[in-house]
Formats: C-alpha cells, sequence, structure tokens
C-alpha cells in the first residue's frame, strides 16, 4: 500500500508541476470558433443580450458587466473561453487581434447595434 501511495503522490505532484497548455489556442482557432455564434441562432441571441447589455452599462458597472459578457460567452464551451482569452491577450493592432476585432463587430452588427 506504501508503494502505491508513494506513486499516487509522485503522478500528483508531477502533474501539478506541469504547465497547462489546455487552453491554449491560435488565432485562427479563435476566428474559426467565435464565427460559430454567427450560425447559432441561440448564442448568437444570448451573445447579443450580452453585448447591448455591456454597451448601456453606465461606467460604474463596466466590469460587473464586463464580467457576465465572459460568462456568457464562456458558457458556450470550453473553445470559446480560450479564444475569449485569446482576444484578451492579443493586441488589437496585431494581425489575429485585428481580425478578432472585426468578428465582434461584425456580431455586434448582427445584433442591430
Amino acid at each position: 500500500m506504501r508503494i502505491g501511495l508513494s506513486l499516487c503522490l509522485a503522478a500528483g505532484l508531477a502533474l501539478i508541476s506541469m504547465p497547462v497548455i489546455a487552453n491554449a489556442t491560435t488565432g485562427a482557432e479563435a476566428l474559426k470558433t467565435l464565427a460559430q455564434i454567427e450560425t447559432d441562432p441561440a448564442k448568437l441571441k444570448a451573445y447579443c443580450a450580452a453585448s447591448k447589455e455591456l454597451s448601456a452599462a453606465p461606467p460604474d458597472k463596466t466590469e460587473a458587466v464586463a464580467d457576465i459578457f465572459d460568462e456568457t460567452i464562456r458558457a458556450f464551451g470550453e473553445a470559446f473561453g480560450a479564444a475569449l482569452d485569446l482576444h484578451y491577450e492579443l493586441d488589437d493592432a496585431s494581425p489575429d487581434g485585428a481580425a478578432l476585432v472585426a468578428l465582434f463587430q461584425k456580431l455586434d452588427g448582427l445584433c442591430g447595434k
């Protein structure tokens, strides 16, 4: 039993020390994932509702409403969360960042803003 417990502990420590890369995504993957919002009526409706709330939020409530927007996108699935994380990490002036900004603008246009 003692050897089994030691092996489990060693394996657990090894896993803890490994870098987490499960949510890593590329700009192309993020675009492909987020573009799915456009073709899914339920996701688009939820996106539009959250986006409209964010646009209408008073300055003192923007951060709280932005958190709700993020939660809405992340609720679509892990890949959507990873894509959103990448969007926040990228410079909007970079090619991938600019493409993501353009996609969000396109989605907002579909919302009737």
